[in-house]
């Protein structure tokens, strides 16, 4: 059986599917009620809008 996808990537590095880290969803609104029910919302991104992100040290 084949690892889940982005582990596959990662096998050259002898790296596996505990190493990737979930993935960041920066314009999609999610969270919990104060019951524990878990909501989602509409985007509040408009078109255009956008982040800019610095490397600071080299990623794999």
């Amino acid at each position: 059986m084949l690892p889940f996808e982005p582990a596959r990537a990662i096998l050259p590095w002898h790296l596996n599917e505990s190493d990737v880290h979930d993935n960041m969803n920066i314009f999609q609104v999610t969270g919990l009620t104060p019951d524990g029910r878990y909501f989602v919302k509409p985007c509040p991104a408009k078109r255009g809008d956008f982040l800019e992100f610095l490397a600071e040290m080299a990623l794999l």
